[in-house]
C-alpha cells in the first residue's frame, strides 16, 4: 500500500532590500572668478546700474553660498588678471543698485541716484536730497555742491563741538598728548589725538570699535 506523504507549505521569508544610501547633497559650484570677470568686462564703463544688478542678483548670491563676504568676492574679481573694473567701482555699482533698483522709473536722471547712493549713507538724507533736486530742478552739479557743502558744515560743527585737533591728512604729527585723553604720567603714553582723528574720519555712528591703543594709557 503506497504511503501518502503530505507536503508542508513553507512560507518563504521575503528578502529585505538593502538600505538605500542617503542622497548626497549637491555642493554649490565654486565661484568661477574668471567667468565672472569675463561677463563683467562685457559691460560698458558707464553702465553702472546694469553692472550693479549683475553683482547683486548673480555674483553675491553665488558668493554667499560659498560662505564668502561680498567685499571679498569683489576684491577677488577686481584683482583678477584682465579685470576692467577696480574694486571701488564695483562697490559703488553694488551700492547704486542696492539702494535704487528702480532708478530707471524715478523722476531724476540716473546719474543723480548714482551720486546719492555713493555719497550719502543715510536713506532719510537721500530722500531729502532727491526731493530738493526735483523741486528746485537742480543739475547734477547743484546736487554735488549741496552734498559737499552740507558735509563740510557737519564737519565744522563737530570739530567745534568736540574740540579735537582734527586733521584730514595721511600723516599726523603731534608734539604732546592732549591732557583730556588717557591716564596722566603713563610711561610711553601716545597722543590721544591720534585715536580722535582715526575715530572721527574713519568710523560712523554706531560702529563697533576695537581699541588699538589698549595698555598705552591713551584712552583709559
Amino acid at each position: 500500500m503506497a504511503k501518502t506523504i503530505s507536503k508542508k507549505t513553507i512560507a518563504k521569508k521575503p528578502m529585505s532590500k538593502p538600505a538605500s544610501k542617503p542622497a548626497l547633497k549637491a555642493e554649490p559650484k565654486p565661484v568661477a572668478i574668471a567667468d565672472l570677470v569675463k561677463e563683467l568686462n562685457s559691460f560698458n564703463v558707464d553702465n553702472y546700474w546694469d553692472l550693479g544688478r549683475f553683482l547683486v542678483d548673480k555674483v553675491m548670491p553665488a558668493a554667499r553660498k560659498q560662505g564668502m563676504f561680498e567685499e571679498q568676492v569683489m576684491k577677488m574679481i577686481s584683482s583678477h588678471p584682465g579685470a576692467k573694473f577696480p574694486f571701488s567701482v564695483l562697490k559703488q555699482c553694488q551700492q547704486y543698485y542696492s539702494y535704487y533698483p528702480d532708478a530707471k522709473k524715478r523722476p531724476l536722471a540716473e546719474v543723480f541716484y548714482f551720486e546719492l547712493a555713493t555719497k550719502v549713507s543715510e536713506s532719510r538724507k537721500r530722500d531729502q536730497y532727491e526731493k530738493m533736486a526735483f523741486d528746485n530742478k537742480w543739475t547734477i552739479s547743484d546736487l554735488r555742491k549741496k552734498i559737499r557743502d552740507d558735509e563740510q558744515a557737519r564737519r565744522i560743527d563737530e570739530r567745534t563741538k568736540y574740540g579735537f585737533d582734527l586733521r584730514e591728512k595721511n600723516v599726523w604729527s603731534f608734539d604732546t598728548p592732549d591732557p583730556r585723553f588717557g591716564k596722566p604720567n603713563t610711561k610711553g603714553r601716545l597722543p590721544g589725538q591720534i585715536a580722535a582723528n582715526a575715530l572721527y574720519y574713519y568710523t560712523n555712528p554706531g560702529d563697533y570699535i576695537v581699541d588699538p591703543f589698549a595698555g598705552s594709557g591713551t584712552t583709559g
